[in-house]
């Protein structure tokens, strides 16, 4: 389906999509990560990006937005979410999961805004770990505590991963260099 906001910025995207969810206009490493974002075409394999958000500085929900924006715009289908623990990636699906059903979402992206439902009417995957959209958009919530090898749905691996609050301020260095390790082979090995 073609994106029906094609036009916009991402500012007025946002602004027209989850106008009381969260201000991006203030800071620049928000709009430095929603320009990024915003040029990725379906199929691209950008360079990673690592960028570092001071506590209580909108990280998480410019992230969220980002990660909703991609798939509603047909840009990146499955993305995984990977935070410390399950719980924490959990609760991040669930916020993005709240933005897909806003009404907003349902007038201009409708085939994004119900969840996954199989052919005998059972519905799927719209759950505390997992949300899968009727338009196809999916994503895992991943806890570096649960990090498993091998993730894909149907065959199709994520084209999109997250990672954010992976952290602890009394993280060893041998806490750390784990969760690296995790990151990198586990994670990013897929």
């Amino acid at each position: 389906n073609p994106d029906p906001l094609a036009h916009l910025t991402h500012q007025e995207w946002v602004r027209t999509m989850f106008p009381d969810y969260a201000p991006i206009e203030n800071a620049p490493h928000h709009n430095e990560a929603w320009d990024r974002s915003w040029t990725v075409k379906k199929g691209d394999s950008p360079e990673p990006i690592v960028m570092c958000f001071a506590r209580k500085g909108g990280k998480s929900a410019t992230l969220e937005m980002i990660i909703a924006a991609t798939i509603l715009r047909g840009r990146r289908m499955y993305w995984l979410y990977v935070s410390e623990t399950q719980d924490q990636a959990d609760e991040h699906v669930q916020s993005i999961t709240y933005l897909f059903e806003r009404e907003t979402v349902a007038s201009y992206y409708p085939h994004h805004s119900t969840p996954y439902v199989n052919k005998i009417g059972t519905q799927k995957d719209w759950r505390r770990n997992r949300m899968r959209t009727k338009g196809g958009g999916i994503l895992d919530a991943l806890g570096l505590n649960t990090a498993k090898r091998g993730i894909k749905v149907q065959g199709q691996p994520p084209d999109g991963c997250a990672i954010d609050d992976v952290d602890h301020i009394y993280d060893s260095a041998g806490a750390t260099a784990k969760k690296e390790r995790t990151i990198k082979n586990d994670i990013l090995g897929m």
